[in-house]
């Protein structure tokens, strides 16, 4: 059960990709096959929407939507449960997801992709192709031990993050809520980037911000 479970937002994604961006009645114009003709079991992809429903009526997720492809054709497209559940809201095929970090595997394979034909490298510094992440200043972290006030303060950064570093979150991109507005320098911008890597010696702690003009 729990693998199926580990699947299921994975398939939802893929229907989100495989959704036209407007519907007409509130159901995408996709086109689904026999699961026969793709080489799919009908019974076993109904085992699916019992794994699914079964969770949804424990309480545990309200809803899920499954797409299920094989040999460029979509045998298996369905909706379970709900969108908003206290309405009473069923949930359709096209709803929107917010995916969080399920953008990360996204971009990774897109990224191995474009460096496999040749236009990116690994080792290319971000700013090749975001000239904003030139020049990039490190930000560190400074508490009073009287008061426990924390500042901050900003020195230029060693090097600049790389394709690589953003793969492997040691660029050390901040959120927003990571810093609190009242602790931030007055040079750092809310679009702050950082540049924070274990290759690149900067202060642990510390995040890095884009100098304003």
């Amino acid at each position: 059960m729990k693998r199926s479970l580990v699947l299921v937002p994975a398939l939802a994604l893929l229907a989100l990709v495989h959704a036209p961006r407007a519907a007409a009645q509130g159901e995408p114009a996709v086109r689904v096959v026999a699961p026969q003709k793709v080489g799919l079991a009908p019974d076993r992809l109904g085992r699916i929407g019992a794994a699914l429903n079964a969770e949804i009526e424990k309480g545990k997720i309200p809803g899920a939507v499954v797409l299920v492809a094989r040999r460029g054709q979509i045998g298996y497209f369905e909706a379970f449960g709900f969108l908003d559940k206290a309405a009473g809201k069923k949930l359709t095929r096209d709803a929107i997801f917010r995916v969080f970090s399920m953008t990360k595997p996204w971009v990774s394979v897109v990224a191995m992709s474009l460096m496999e034909e040749g236009k990116l490298e690994l080792t290319d510094p971000v700013s090749k192709y975001l000239p904003s992440f030139k020049d990039l200043k490190v930000t560190t972290q400074h508490k009073d031990p009287k008061t426990g006030e924390l500042t901050y303060t900003t020195a230029p950064a060693e090097r600049e993050p790389t394709i690589q570093d953003l793969l492997r979150h040691t660029a050390g991109i901040a959120y927003d809520f990571v810093i609190s507005s009242r602790s931030r320098p007055r040079s750092s911008s809310r679009s702050s980037a950082a540049c924070r890597s274990r290759t690149s010696r900067a202060p642990r702690g510390s995040t890095a911000s884009r100098p304003t003009s």
